[in-house]
């Protein structure tokens, strides 16, 4: 299974979301996961596009115009399982999907980020962590926009709720990328200063570890600023 997560700000602002859905196609994941998707014009072309492509399971939870939300499309049969009473999280940045052939869950997250005044970044940590040790014993994966990082990830100082990212980890879910790459250095988004930060992440349940085929980021489309983000790629031998 292969699992793409982009953070395409703010829907492909600037007419970007033509290119961009163009790429998301041309990728051929089974499961895309985006994060800062608009609903409306942007996003409407976005799902006709994936649609066509043969995405034709998909879900974002309605947000308001020119909110961002979490979109998660697949070419795979899987259902929106995401119970909106269980947690205290803006559940346009929430999205779990069962994939009921591979026995295997996945959650879409968009995390706010540490000058968001929208929704409590700290609420949203401690709540998702509680996810993670309540589902900790199935076959799962977080994946998307953690906006988040640990020291060795930034070269800039750690953006707020470091801690929260290293309690993840302590649960027994493990950083994708970090296992795949060991000691080595690599961003998926700079600031205005021009410091680099790893903020998309993935992590996988210990029934799953084994069966990380592999876990890159590709800086092509960042870099030709179609998003201020790179793509997210994990291939999962399930």
């Amino acid at each position: 299974m292969k699992i793409l997560s982009w953070n395409i700000r703010q829907g492909g602002t600037n007419g970007r979301y033509k290119p961009i859905s163009t790429t998301l196609v041309e990728y051929n994941a089974d499961v895309i996961v985006l994060s800062e998707f608009w609903e409306g014009e942007k996003g409407d072309f976005i799902k006709k596009q994936l649609t066509e492509a043969g995405y034709i399971y998909q879900v974002t939870h309605q947000a308001p115009f020119k909110v961002n939300s979490v979109f998660v499309a697949s070419k795979i049969a899987c259902e929106d399982i995401t119970n909106m009473d269980e947690y205290a999280v803006p559940y346009e940045r929430w999205t779990e999907f069962y994939f009921p052939e591979s026995d295997f869950t996945l959650l879409g997250v968009h995390i706010p980020n540490h000058n968001c005044k929208l929704h409590d970044k700290e609420v949203f940590w401690e709540e998702m962590n509680t996810y993670a040790k309540n589902n900790l014993q199935k076959n799962g994966l977080i994946i998307g926009d953690f906006n988040t990082v640990l020291q060795e990830d930034s070269q800039d100082k750690p953006l707020s709720c470091t801690k929260y990212l290293s309690q993840l980890a302590d649960t027994g879910w493990m950083d994708c990328w970090r296992f795949k790459h060991e000691n080595a250095t690599e961003f998926s988004y700079f600031n205005t200063e021009g410091k680099g930060f790893r903020l998309d992440d993935a992590f996988i349940t210990p029934s799953l570890q084994n069966k990380v085929v592999s876990c890159e980021l590709s800086h092509k489309e960042r870099e030709e600023k179609l998003s201020d983000h790179s793509i997210l790629l994990v291939e999962l031998d399930i």
